[in-house]
């Protein structure tokens, strides 16, 4: 009789005759009918598949805890990155991505696809690959990216210049500015003035000209200076191109987001006549049609009557009528 090999159904292995055990009901060829037995191949084959399932499983785990772990880095990352740039609408609005979807990456619910990825590193100006970097590893390479060269007194005094275009890209153009200046008197001054990007800086570049026939008094004054964008607010610091020249400083904003025809604000300076004094002043910009020769920008710059035709309301309205979150109670310019 051909031996029968263990069964896992508990069918026990007959006792040999030689030992004058009884033999097992079943023959050899019912007992494997009875319990089919698997040869060593198909063992084997069915060892690997639950090997691989298990594999499969702690994979898919590890993917899954690795994915998690990849979109928390990039979410913290984005919101460091956000933090040192100001407005997210704006961040947004610069980088061409909607602000829902924006949104979605800074919780860490939804990582960007391939092509926004891009256009993010680009617009922070940093490989794609590091905005998936732990975060500790990521701020030390932004401190270490920082600390490259030491900084003395004119690298911190530049440092809220630096790299506004593209903030302050939409601004860029020429405007008239209007203000009322102790040195012409009640007068509505205009003068020329350009915003520019050179090396990751706006620049401004500001002309006023101004005669007084009646005195023979004819002022040509030349500023020059650095335009920054904090909290939604412009802030212009230029200084005189003349030898001890003064130092100007304006702070603009404007009433809507998408309206830049318009920048209403505060400027600061010294009145020259009839003896230099410093004064504060309102205001407002309005923005130049490209359509507006240079030469023609030039010829509309002086001193103004306050009810001149030339004069658009809006600006009139803004430079009469002082609000009272200004200075209460006070003319338009004040001399301090």
């Amino acid at each position: 009789m051909d031996q029968i090999r263990p069964c896992p159904s508990g069918l026990h292995k007959p006792d040999s005759p030689a030992l004058g055990g009884p033999v097992n009901r079943f023959s050899a060829p019912q007992a494997q009918a009875a319990c089919p037995l698997k040869t060593p191949v198909s063992l084997i084959t069915e060892l690997c598949k639950h090997a691989r399932t298990s594999a499969d499983r702690i994979n898919t785990a590890s993917l899954r805890e690795g994915n998690l772990a990849v979109s928390e880095n990039f979410s913290e990352n984005l919101r460091s990155l956000c933090a040192e740039h100001g407005s997210i609408a704006q961040i947004c609005r610069e980088v061409g991505i909607n602000r829902q979807q924006f949104n979605r990456y800074l919780n860490g619910s939804s990582l960007p696809a391939a092509h926004n990825l891009r256009r993010i590193a680009r617009f922070f100006e940093i490989p794609e690959a590091r905005l998936f970097a732990p975060q500790a590893e990521f701020e030390a390479q932004l401190r270490d990216a920082a600390s490259t060269t030491p900084a003395g007194p004119s690298d911190s005094f530049l440092e809220p210049f630096r790299a506004q275009h593209r903030n302050l890209k939409r601004y860029l153009g020429f405007y008239h500015a209007y203000f009322r200046t102790p040195s012409w008197g009640e007068g509505i001054f205009c003068a020329l003035t350009r915003f520019i990007e050179k090396d990751g800086f706006i620049l401004s570049r500001n002309l006023e000209i101004a005669h007084d026939p009646e005195q023979s008094i004819r002022q040509i004054s030349r500023y020059q200076g650095l335009v920054t964008l904090r909290g939604n607010r412009l802030f212009i610091t230029e200084h005189e191109r003349a030898h001890e020249g003064s130092v100007a400083q304006t702070i603009l904003f404007s009433a809507h987001r998408q309206q830049l025809k318009y920048l209403r604000g505060m400027t600061m300076g010294v009145a020259w006549r009839p003896f230099p004094r410093p004064y504060a002043a309102r205001a407002i910009w309005k923005r130049l049609d490209e359509r507006v020769s240079a030469r023609e920008a030039i010829a509309a710059c002086g001193v103004y009557p306050v009810r001149s035709p030339r004069i658009d309301p809006t600006v009139r309205n803004y430079l009469e009528t002082p609000a009272k979150e200004d200075m209460p109670d006070m003319p338009g310019s004040v001399l301090l």
